[in-house]
């Protein structure tokens, strides 16, 4: 609609000079298309490990295009004497549209279905076209190169999360992606951890140098006084420890997490208004989106001087993630301006309506209809 009652007098109005897309649809889109980024990635990054795993020294089979950074173990470029090194691990949709191509062979071989000559394949290039079209019609920028990905994490994927940061000049934001359980890559792995239904309290900090507990705002505190409890299986992926043997025993994935978002945003420092920063968006499907809830609550929680606000969070069929208190604190956030929640999901989808027994769904809601007759329901 081109007019709509403000909902709540109490929510905050950002009055900033950040430019917000015209409606919550554009968001949609924008989230979706970043996501497939993630994804293409993701396939190439899991198929190249593979093949190095499998390489000889009688001669095997490369993955054209890329290799291992051995600081960071993560994949990046194929060394070139011209390359830039802080451009080494960025890609644009370009970038990984030729990886897809070049190395398609390599990748029909592990992922027939995906790879074959398949509608799947299909969308996903076309949505990485697309991407690069508005890359292109932006311009340049700064660095030439307005829309990228700038970290994705898959090294221990068999027991961690995994997770892509993107930069977009285009619209002043960094995304979060979290990868989701609806493809062959994470079937089977990821999903297991969303059947444990059992609930852990996220324990606040008892002094500044305690390291194990959260630092949480007035206003959840006084919306869950008596603390806030999350799904253990979705919270544990997020604050467990790390499984790289050179990270300090203490080190959480959502330090890792955080230290890859910080990087990015300072990056962006460089090509914005230092009265405008670049705003935090996460999001992700399915397990994913569980994922991306927790941790654009738990980010919006930061110091403002630290991660600009308001955090916005746009996931599709998120199960629920926690009980009552954790519903009022969401709440106590949106309505101070520092989270916007928007859950996506189809009707009759099952995902989305587990757990059941004292769990609770958070944001606004958007449901859509199969029947095109059944106009969405916010």
């Amino acid at each position: 609609p081109d007019e709509a009652a403000t909902a709540d007098n109490g929510v905050v109005n950002h009055d900033d000079k950040y430019k917000w897309p015209e409606n919550l649809y554009v968001e949609m889109r924008d989230m979706s298309a970043v996501a497939f980024l993630i994804y293409a990635f993701g396939y190439a990054s899991d198929v190249a490990r593979r093949i190095r795993q499998q390489e000889t020294d009688a001669g095997g089979t490369r993955f054209e295009g890329l290799e291992w950074d051995g600081d960071s173990g993560r994949l990046k470029k194929k060394s070139s004497a011209q390359q830039q090194l802080h451009l080494a691990r960025s890609f644009t949709p370009k970038e990984v549209l030729d990886l897809m191509e070049v190395n398609r062979d390599l990748l029909r071989a592990e992922y027939p279905k995906m790879f074959g000559e398949t509608s799947q394949f299909e969308l996903m290039m076309k949505n990485l076209k697309v991407l690069q079209e508005r890359a292109d019609a932006f311009g340049s920028g700064k660095d030439g190169r307005p829309l990228s990905l700038e970290e994705y994490d898959d090294r221990h994927q068999k027991h961690e999360l995994v997770y892509g940061i993107t930069k977009d000049d285009i619209n002043k934001r960094v995304t979060i992606v979290f990868r989701g359980t609806d493809n062959e890559l994470s079937f089977g792995t990821n999903w297991l951890t969303n059947m444990y239904i059992s609930k852990c309290k996220a324990e606040a900090k008892t002094s500044p140098n305690d390291a194990g507990g959260h630092s949480f705002p007035p206003e959840v505190q006084k919306a869950a006084p008596d603390g806030l409890w999350f799904h253990s299986g979705f919270y544990n992926y997020i604050f467990g420890l790390t499984k790289d043997e050179d990270d300090d025993a203490k080190w959480r994935k959502y330090d890792e997490i955080f230290k890859d978002l910080r990087a990015v945003l300072d990056k962006c420092k460089e090509n914005a208004d230092p009265s405008n920063p670049y705003k935090v968006y996460v999001t992700g499907h399915s397990l994913g989106a569980a994922l991306a809830t927790m941790t654009s609550f738990f980010l919006a929680c930061e110091s403002d001087d630290v991660i600009p606000k308001p955090v916005t969070c746009i996931h599709f069929a998120s199960p629920r993630i926690g009980d009552d208190n954790v519903l009022n604190a969401t709440r106590a956030m949106e309505k101070s301006g520092k989270l916007r929640i928007l859950r996506v999901w189809n009707d009759n989808d099952t995902v989305a309506v587990v757990p059941m027994t004292n769990y609770y769904h958070v944001g606004v809601q958007l449901r859509l209809f199969r029947s095109p007759l059944t106009d969405p329901e916010i």
